[in-house]
């Protein structure tokens, strides 16, 4: 970048490094942690929980869950989500969750949706901090009647994608920032 008459190049290189900064959305988005998983799913957590952490949190004494899986993880049809070959749990009650390989070892809870608490849970832990509603692409953000949609940082910079109806909270990573 050349300067303009009356700037100086470090006025230059300052103006650009602020445009940059504006435009990486991410930056400004709350970090995803364990206080804004709903209750229903503590103590799960997307990007790391693994099959067996899903497992105990889906089985209860009177009702195993229902798996399936895709081929590629050894079961008997196609399972997938946007392109990711999946392992699905579903518990008793129609939470279910889903896991697929993030390049760094077994599959991962990467979608996760959830009975229950629904949007006035998500009102009350996520839409009200800075940068909830930073989100890629044009969709609409935030609160709309009964809806809502917001997003998160998770801890290996992937979106996390968070959207909640009056009785039902969605929770997925996606590869965009």
């Amino acid at each position: 970048m050349l300067a303009r008459k009356g700037m100086s190049l470090a006025t230059n290189v300052v103006v650009a490094g602020l445009v940059l900064a504006a435009g990486c959305k991410g930056d400004s988005r709350p970090k995803l942690t364990a206080d804004l998983m709903p209750a229903g799913a503590q103590p799960l957590m997307l990007g790391k929980s693994v099959e067996a952490d899903v497992m105990a949190k889906a089985t209860t004494p009177d009702a195993p869950p229902e798996v399936k899986k895709d081929r590629s993880f050894g079961g008997d049809g196609v399972v997938e989500f946007n392109d990711h070959k999946l392992i699905t749990i579903t518990d008793k009650n129609g939470n279910s969750y889903d896991l697929w390989t993030m390049g760094d070892g077994p599959p991962k809870l990467g979608k996760m949706y959830l009975k229950g608490d629904g949007c006035p849970w998500v009102q009350d832990h996520i839409a009200k901090l800075d940068g909830a509603r930073n989100c890629p692409g044009n969709r609409k953000t935030g609160m709309s009647g009964t809806t809502g949609y917001f997003c998160l940082t998770a801890e290996n910079g992937h979106v996390v994608h968070v959207e909640c109806s009056e009785h039902t909270i969605e929770y997925w990573l996606s590869d965009k920032t």
